[in-house]
Parts: structure tokens; C-alpha cells; sequence
């Protein structure tokens, strides 16, 4: 038996990263340009049962990728129900449901989102479908269905449920899975195209420079004429000169970017997001926020040792090796802007020498980690990595 498992094409919800159980929005544009492309990848195989989740993208999209097809819904096919959490992305649920979010977070497997379904339900919900699926005898059949489903029926193959996060399913994705001689496995995973391929590979960029030195505006026109970006603003508001700084960057930059601020927690704001590049503006702003806050630094340096100095650099490289693992486990571009901070005058207060051997520690870090370093200077950048 063939089993081919087609995820829905893209909606406005995974378009913006957010947790779509129960939405009923059908595909936006490319979502139904995606399915165009999935029907020339299905042609010519003849399918014995064709079978949909009941939801209206999953039902679209198996009517776009096999016109004229007849075919059946299943309940058993939906995605997982996430209760409180459909139709929030993962940011939301942490400022919104805090304790909710964090016992999620430490059982994953059985912790039942509240009315919704823990994974171990949707998983056995899953399960007893494919049970009941391989006693009959179709030789080609189609799952219309959605990303989770996909990931559960992956662990299937493989016997472990809890090799869910170790799968991505890409909207629109075409996967097969054979079952022969009592036994089923992967016999492939076709993506969208070959160009969403290439994109999932990872690049981690550090761009750097002084102070108006065109870095910005370098890493804003590497992402030039694409919507599919995560803009993470680590400024905080403090004073009307800023407020005019953060809006003129808004101004500049493409509209139709996801943005997401803050300093803490990136690592999170970029598993969350279905954006395939992210741009982070700038590092450090981030080192800044992340040293008064969680290291505890008094804005004056009183407090200021060898072991706060220790203490401040392990937070933020955590932080940093945090956002950095992200990128490379979910195939994103990550782009970072730093400043040169050590280019000028040693300063004369404990603080200031505080932060400019953090920044150069961290620079030097995040260099290391990264597959491009740039340097700018007059608006020009250097390759340096």
C-alpha cells in the first residue's frame, strides 16, 4: 500500500507562526499556488481513496491538488486541538499563559493544554486511524491533513511518539510511506519546490560596524524585496531620541515583516515564527537589556566585580548560543547587527569598561558561531568571514 500524505498549503495563520486548530480560514494566494504546484507532483497516480481532515484548508487543498476527485473526510485527520492556544503564536501564549505555558513546556507528551488535547491523545487519535487504514486494501491512497498529523505519523513509522520535534512538515509538502510486508517506512519526502529547499538551509550573518556606518541598512537590503522575515527590535523606549530612532527604522523597513520586541527569550520568538529569515537589530541593545535586567547590574556600576562581570557574560552568551541553536535547528537565516564599541576612547567609568569587554567577548562569540562576518564603513561592507 502507498500511502501519500499531502500537509495543506499556506494560510494567513501559518503565514504569521500562529497555532491553527480549529481556524476555518481557507489557503491565501500562495497557499493555493502551492497546491497548483502539488497537482503537477500528483499527476498521473491513479488513487484507490482519497481522504481529508474535515477543515476547510485540508479540504481545499485536497480539491486543488486533485481536481475532480472524489474523496471523504475523517475527523481523526485534524489537527491537534490546542484549546486556549489556537490561533496564537508562541509569544502570545508565553505573555498570555505563563504557568499554562510552562508546564507545556515540561510535558510536552502528556500535559493537556486546557480545552484542548494533550499529545499523547492527538498522537493515539493518529494511531487508531492508521490502525484501521492498513486492514483495508486501497493500494494508493491520499491524506489530506495537516503538519502535526504528518510529524505523528512519522513517529508511527519510526515507533517512538516522541520523535515529534525531530520532523518538519512544510505547507504543501508531499511524503510517502509504504506498507509492505507488515511493515511501513518512509520512502520519501517531496518538498513544495526545490527552491523552499534551499531556503531551509541555515545561514547564521554578523554584520558589524560603528556608529552610522550603513550596517543597518546593509542587513535590511539583504532581505530586499521578500516578506517572509522575523524583525527582532531589541530597543526598549526610554527617551524621545529613541522614540524617533525606532520609528525611523519602522519607516525604512518592509511593511510586511513580522516583527517581534524584546531581548529575552529570542530562541523561543524564532522556533515560533514560520518566517524563514529573521533579522535581529541590534546585539547590543540586546547585551544592554539583558545586562540590567537578568544580570542584575546597577545603572551606575556600583555593584560591579569579577564575578558580576562572569555572571553578565554567562547570561548573555546563553541567550546568544540560544538564539543562534534556533536559527540552525529550524533552517532559518539569521541575521545579527552589532556595533563596534571598542574602537574609541577607553572609558573612564567602570561601567562603560564593563560593557565594551562584553561586547568584544560577545562580538567575538557570535563571529565565531557565524558562517559570514561584515564589516561596514562609509555605507560599504567588508567580508571579513
Amino acid at each position: 500500500m502507498n500511502i501519500f500524505l499531502l500537509r495543506h498549503g499556506e494560510t494567513g495563520d501559518n503565514a504569521q507562526g500562529r497555532y491553527s486548530s480549529a481556524s476555518v480560514a481557507l489557503l491565501n494566494d500562495k497557499g493555493c499556488k502551492q497546491l497548483m504546484n502539488a497537482a503537477e507532483r500528483l499527476r498521473g497516480i491513479a488513487f484507490d481513496k482519497v481522504i481529508s481532515s474535515p477543515s476547510r484548508r485540508a479540504v481545499q487543498s485536497a480539491a486543488l491538488a486533485l481536481p475532480g476527485c472524489e474523496f471523504i473526510t475523517d475527523a481523526r485527520l485534524q489537527e491537534r486541538d490546542m484549546g486556549i492556544f489556537d490561533g496564537l503564536t508562541y509569544q502570545e501564549i508565553v505573555e498570555r499563559y505563563p504557568e499554562e505555558c510552562s508546564l507545556w513546556n515540561s510535558d510536552w507528551v502528556n500535559y493537556e493544554i486546557p480545552q484542548g488535547e494533550s499529545y499523547s491523545t492527538f498522537y493515539d487519535r493518529v494511531a487508531g486511524f492508521w490502525e484501521e487504514l492498513l486492514r483495508g486494501t486501497a493500494q494508493n491512497v491520499l491524506l489530506s491533513t495537516h503538519g502535526g498529523v504528518v510529524r505523528a505519523s512519522y513517529c508511527l513509522v519510526m515507533g517512538n511518539r516522541e520523535l515529534f520535534w525531530k520532523f518538519s512538515s512544510r505547507n504543501a509538502d508531499i511524503s510517502l510511506i509504504k506498507y509492505e510486508h507488515g511493515n511501513l517506512h518512509l520512502a520519501y519526502i517531496q518538498p513544495d519546490s526545490m527552491i523552499s529547499l534551499e531556503k531551509k538551509m541555515s545561514r547564521v550573518i554578523l554584520i558589524t560596524g560603528g556608529s552610522r556606518s550603513g550596517k543597518s541598512t546593509y542587513a535590511e537590503n539583504l532581505f530586499h524585496g521578500q516578506d517572509d522575515v522575523l524583525y527582532i527590535a531589541t530597543a526598549t523606549r526610554s527617551d524621545e531620541e529613541m522614540d524617533g530612532r525606532i520609528a525611523r527604522h519602522r519607516a525604512r523597513r518592509n511593511s510586511a515583516w513580522l516583527t517581534h520586541e524584546g531581548f529575552v527569550n529570542l530562541g523561543d520568538a524564532v522556533r515560533g515564527s514560520s518566517c524563514c529569515n529573521v533579522l535581529l537589530d541590534c546585539c547590543t541593545l540586546w547585551f544592554t537589556n539583558l545586562l540590567f535586567s537578568d544580570a542584575g547590574v546597577d545603572f551606575d556600576g556600583s555593584n560591579i566585580t569579577s564575578r558580576s562581570m562572569d555572571a553578565a557574560l554567562a547570561i548573555v552568551m546563553r541567550e546568544a548560543d540560544a538564539l543562534i541553536t534556533a536559527a540552525r535547528q529550524t533552517d532559518k537565516t539569521l541575521v545579527l547587527v552589532t556595533n563596534e564599541v571598542g574602537w574609541g576612547l577607553v572609558s573612564e567609568f567602570p561601567l562603560g569598561r564593563l560593557f565594551s569587554d562584553l561586547a568584544g567577548i560577545m562580538n567575538q562569540h557570535i563571529a565565531g558561531l557565524a558562517d559570514e562576518v561584515y564589516l561596514t564603513a562609509c555605507g560599504l561592507p567588508l567580508k571579513l568571514k
